[in-house]
């Protein structure tokens, strides 16, 4: 199953490198579907999706090496540590913790980067972080819903019989 994921992220990875960006608008896709698995309950498959997407976006990428794969691993695991005080089955909660969660990547990233930089990091403005992050927490309730449709589609799809978490 999670092959099928692997797939979508690829999917995913293509179509931005292909597509031009809508203006400031940005949405962290690949956050959003290690979020979703993880909250999912399978956490085995989606820190190992965020090793291997955060492999490749910094195999291609112009950061140092492990930046992204740190940031999508925070995505998987600062989920779960969400799920303790919110209850994510709800929208309110799930665009407050993926607005959380972008928010620390963003953090994360800006320190990595001023670390590991010479010349330091001329960072974005906030207003450009913010809108990012509400952006991405505004259009997560629907990516779930349409990601756990897919999941059942696939679920009936390859696995009619049983019934597998990972």
């Amino acid at each position: 199953m999670w092959f099928a994921y692997l797939l979508l992220l690829w999917l995913v990875f293509y179509l931005l490198n292909l597509l031009p960006p809508p203006g400031r608008l940005y949405v962290d896709l690949y956050s959003l579907i290690l979020i979703f698995l993880s909250y999912q309950g399978r956490i085995l498959s989606a820190t190992f999706l965020a090793l291997l997407a955060g492999l490749l976006l910094d195999a291609y990428g112009s950061g140092p090496l492990g930046l992204e794969t740190s940031r999508l691993l925070l995505a998987v695991h600062g989920i779960r540590l969400l799920q303790l005080w919110l209850n994510l089955r709800y929208p309110l909660p799930q665009i407050l913790a993926v607005a959380l969660l972008v928010l620390g990547q963003w953090l994360l990233t800006v320190g990595w980067l001023n670390l590991l930089l010479p010349s330091g990091l001329t960072t974005p403005p906030w207003t450009v972080t913010l809108t990012a992050a509400g952006v991405t927490g505004l259009v997560a309730p629907f990516l779930f819903v349409l990601l756990t449709h897919l999941d059942q589609q696939l679920r009936r799809l390859f696995l009619p019989g049983g019934f597998s978490r990972d």
